[in-house]
Protein backbone atom coordinates (compact mmCIF):
# COMPACT_ATOMS: atom_id res chain seq x y z
CA UNK A 1 0.00 0.00 0.00
CA UNK A 2 1.36 3.65 -1.22
CA UNK A 3 0.63 6.76 0.92
CA UNK A 4 0.54 9.75 -1.18
CA UNK A 5 0.52 13.43 0.65
CA UNK A 6 -0.59 16.04 -1.62
CA UNK A 7 0.43 19.79 0.06
CA UNK A 8 -1.95 22.48 -1.03
CA UNK A 9 -1.87 26.02 0.03
CA UNK A 10 -3.91 25.39 3.50
CA UNK A 11 -5.15 21.70 2.20
CA UNK A 12 -2.90 18.40 2.51
CA UNK A 13 -4.45 15.35 1.30
CA UNK A 14 -3.60 11.62 2.47
CA UNK A 15 -4.55 9.06 0.26
CA UNK A 16 -3.94 5.27 -0.24
CA UNK A 17 -2.94 3.57 -3.10
CA UNK A 18 -3.00 -0.37 -3.60
CA UNK A 19 -1.13 -1.05 -7.40
CA UNK A 20 -1.94 2.24 -7.97
CA UNK A 21 -5.60 2.67 -7.50
CA UNK A 22 -7.52 4.91 -5.37
CA UNK A 23 -8.66 3.28 -1.99
CA UNK A 24 -9.27 6.15 0.35
CA UNK A 25 -8.86 9.73 0.55
CA UNK A 26 -9.03 12.00 3.73
CA UNK A 27 -8.47 15.97 3.28
CA UNK A 28 -7.65 18.43 6.38
CA UNK A 29 -7.49 22.00 6.18
CA UNK A 30 -4.37 24.11 7.87
CA UNK A 31 -3.21 27.60 7.81
CA UNK A 32 -0.24 29.18 7.77
CA UNK A 33 1.65 31.88 6.12
CA UNK A 34 3.27 30.33 2.27
CA UNK A 35 5.70 33.51 2.58
CA UNK A 36 7.50 32.46 6.04
CA UNK A 37 10.85 30.58 5.99
CA UNK A 38 12.07 28.47 8.77
CA UNK A 39 15.29 27.44 9.43
CA UNK A 40 16.46 23.41 10.33
CA UNK A 41 16.42 24.30 13.74
CA UNK A 42 13.06 25.25 13.72
CA UNK A 43 11.47 22.86 11.43
CA UNK A 44 13.24 20.35 14.02
CA UNK A 45 11.56 21.77 16.44
CA UNK A 46 8.01 21.63 14.81
CA UNK A 47 8.95 17.72 14.81
CA UNK A 48 9.18 17.52 18.23
CA UNK A 49 7.06 19.80 19.42
CA UNK A 50 4.37 20.18 17.19
CA UNK A 51 5.01 23.72 16.42
CA UNK A 52 7.15 26.61 16.82
CA UNK A 53 6.36 30.03 17.72
CA UNK A 54 7.98 33.06 15.50
CA UNK A 55 7.50 36.66 16.15
CA UNK A 56 4.98 35.64 19.05
CA UNK A 57 2.82 33.22 16.71
CA UNK A 58 2.30 29.98 16.85
CA UNK A 59 2.82 28.12 12.49
CA UNK A 60 2.50 25.12 11.22
CA UNK A 61 1.70 23.54 14.57
CA UNK A 62 -1.47 22.37 12.03
CA UNK A 63 0.03 21.00 9.56
CA UNK A 64 1.55 18.30 11.61
CA UNK A 65 -1.64 17.88 13.66
CA UNK A 66 -3.34 17.77 10.11
CA UNK A 67 -1.39 14.93 8.96
CA UNK A 68 -1.48 12.66 11.87
CA UNK A 69 -5.23 13.00 12.27
CA UNK A 70 -5.48 12.58 8.50
CA UNK A 71 -3.33 9.04 8.80
CA UNK A 72 -5.46 7.68 11.81
CA UNK A 73 -8.35 8.71 10.27
CA UNK A 74 -7.56 6.58 6.85
CA UNK A 75 -6.01 3.62 9.15
CA UNK A 76 -9.00 3.52 11.68
CA UNK A 77 -11.53 3.15 8.71
CA UNK A 78 -9.49 0.81 6.30
CA UNK A 79 -8.63 -1.29 9.49
CA UNK A 80 -5.19 -0.90 8.72
CA UNK A 81 -2.04 -0.76 10.56
CA UNK A 82 0.85 1.51 9.71
CA UNK A 83 2.75 -1.28 8.85
CA UNK A 84 0.69 -1.57 5.92
CA UNK A 85 2.29 1.36 3.96
CA UNK A 86 5.25 0.01 2.08
CA UNK A 87 6.01 3.46 0.09
CA UNK A 88 5.16 7.16 0.54
CA UNK A 89 5.34 9.60 -2.27
CA UNK A 90 5.13 13.99 -1.44
CA UNK A 91 3.03 16.07 -4.02
CA UNK A 92 4.10 19.66 -3.33
CA UNK A 93 4.03 22.56 -5.81
CA UNK A 94 5.62 24.43 -3.36
CA UNK A 95 9.12 22.72 -4.20
CA UNK A 96 11.57 20.19 -1.79
CA UNK A 97 12.80 23.10 -0.24
CA UNK A 98 9.24 24.47 1.12
CA UNK A 99 9.21 24.15 5.28
CA UNK A 100 5.72 22.04 4.37
CA UNK A 101 7.64 19.73 2.25
CA UNK A 102 10.11 18.73 5.12
CA UNK A 103 7.56 18.93 7.68
CA UNK A 104 6.15 15.66 5.48
CA UNK A 105 9.43 13.99 4.95
CA UNK A 106 9.55 14.34 8.05
CA UNK A 107 6.36 12.73 9.22
CA UNK A 108 6.82 10.05 6.61
CA UNK A 109 10.51 9.30 8.20
CA UNK A 110 8.94 9.18 11.85
CA UNK A 111 6.04 6.03 10.12
CA UNK A 112 9.14 4.00 8.54
CA UNK A 113 10.71 3.92 11.96
CA UNK A 114 7.63 2.54 12.89
CA UNK A 115 6.77 -0.21 10.59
Amino acid sequence: MTLLIKIEPNKVSLTLLKKGKVVDTEETKYYYDLSEVLTRLEVADIIKKGFVKKGGTVIYGELLAGLISALDKLLKRNRLDVRALKSYKIINDLGENSTSHKIAAAFIEGLKAKS
